[in-house]
């Protein structure tokens, strides 16, 4: 049996997560800098939860393009399902955040996509 990956939840899931997952990387490597005053930490953890609502806004609208993966997996065909993911996602995200949740907390809401 083949694999027709074309069109697949689970490539646009996927693809999706490559795309979060290299938000979290980007934020893991500002944060072990060395010598940086806490206001610096702070910054970035701000920016970063600024950076997922402008992400769940845009996908609110419609707009892929914020995954960059996902936008390339999908092209001009992300379906509604998974669109909807996503902002519920991001949303789930938003939240635990709000309530202080760690980065290590979250994860666990993005392994849960790919159940």
């Amino acid at each position: 049996m083949v694999f027709n990956h074309e069109n697949s939840p689970f490539v646009f899931r996927l693809a999706y997560l490559v795309d979060e997952f290299q938000q979290f990387n980007k934020i893991n490597l500002q944060l072990q800098k060395t010598g940086r005053p806490i206001v610096d930490f702070i910054d970035t953890l701000s920016a970063f939860v600024e950076k997922l609502d402008n992400w769940k806004r845009k996908s609110q609208a419609g707009n892929s393009a914020v995954c960059e993966n996902l936008a390339t997996a999908a092209g001009d065909k992300v379906n509604v399902d998974i669109a909807s993911e996503v902002v519920q996602h991001l949303g789930a995200f938003c939240h635990k955040r709000s309530q202080g949740a760690m980065p290590s907390e979250m994860f666990s809401i993005s392994s849960q996509l790919l159940a």
